[in-house]
């Protein structure tokens, strides 16, 4: 996913949990955060690490 796809997602559940909306440098930082390969795009392995650098464990599966 890339920048505008990741803030849409972090917009959507702030929205949904009724929370005001976190900045664009906050929101940034996080994308870069999670963006090992630095290469502008968060794949299905870094947006794992980022969890798993948090201790959450994820079982996610796509069908592509």
């Amino acid at each position: 996913m890339d920048l505008v796809k990741f803030k849409n997602i972090i917009n959507d559940l702030f929205q949904k949990e009724t929370r005001p909306l976190p900045n664009f440098n906050l929101i940034k930082s996080a994308f870069d955060y999670v963006d090992i390969k630095k290469d502008g795009l968060i794949d299905l392995n870094e947006w794992q690490r980022a969890f798993a650098a948090v201790g959450v464990k994820l079982n996610i599966k796509f069908n592509i």
